[in-house]
């Protein structure tokens, strides 16, 4: 019998449930979010053929009494679970059973593909209605900026939305649109080891001007709560960001190294 090999004990204090049907909190998340389903034994069988050998109760997110995941969209949930073999938990995405999407593939394509950036999870399996992949422990973009300024690290603020404004570039080379990054907040996270790391590329396309770094920038520079802050600190006011910003699918290189050379700049004279 595999051997639940998740020894994290703050992971562990949230109950660790073994692959079974007949576990209540095994169910709900097959089925979710219905309370049962047809295709539960289907699924089950699925996930072990990935190794998934157990789950973990928790999360900020409650959606039954004493369930709890870790994250909730509208075509899927994120639960933590235990891989045979691995002393970690990853991260696995589940198809909703009421998602409009008919399959994970597309963004597990993705994953793969972005892989080698390394700002994206490490990748371990996907399939149409699972993706298990890294468990990225961090923070998210917004909560990292409110509390570098709060304590006045604006050094570390700058390393790294330099390093954020360089991976948004990166993948606008590779001719990949997040498109969701009008709001990073839910979709960048600071990690423990100062690396961002993009999440939730369900709905990434392929397009010949990729404006990753573009909406990022105006999130941090306009519509922020913090942009009039972050502008004040650079120097620069919000309608020299807006012209520069416009020049960007006809000149991202020039626009990029703009960017960077600001914060690099202010960076040093801190």
């Amino acid at each position: 019998m595999a051997r639940i090999v998740c020894e994290e004990k703050t992971l562990l204090d949230g109950l660790l449930h073994r692959v079974d049907p007949s576990d209540t909190y095994v169910e709900k998340i097959l089925c979710y979010p219905e309370e049962r389903c047809e295709v539960l034994v289907k699924r089950i069988n699925k996930i072990q053929k990935h190794g998934v050998i157990g789950f973990l109760n928790h999360g900020e997110i409650l959606i039954e009494k004493n369930m709890r995941i870790i994250g909730k969209g509208y075509s899927s949930i994120v639960v933590l679970a235990c891989l045979e073999h691995m002393r970690q938990p990853v991260a696995l995405k589940i198809r909703r059973l009421d998602s409009r999407r008919r399959s994970l593939e597309y963004e597990g394509i993705m994953l793969d593909y972005l892989s080698s950036t390394g700002y994206t999870p490490i990748l371990y399996f996907w399939s149409k209605d699972f993706i298990g992949m890294e468990y990225v422990r961090g923070v998210s973009l917004e909560k990292f900026i409110e509390h570098t300024i709060t304590t006045n690290n604006t050094k570390h603020l700058f390393k790294i939305l330099t390093k954020i404004l360089s991976a948004s570039y990166l993948f606008d080379l590779l001719g990949i649109d997040h498109t969701e990054l009008n709001r990073p907040y839910g979709h960048i996270i600071v990690a423990q080891n100062n690396l961002p790391v993009y999440l939730d590329w369900e709905s990434a396309r392929i397009r010949k001007l990729p404006h990753n770094l573009t909406m990022v920038a105006s999130y941090l520079f306009i519509r922020s709560k913090y942009s009039e802050y972050i502008r004040r600190l650079l120097g620069i006011d919000r309608e020299n960001v807006i012209v520069k910003l416009r020049k960007y699918k006809y000149s991202p290189t020039p626009v990029y190294l703009w960017l960077i050379k600001l914060f690099q700049q202010v960076y040093r004279e801190l």
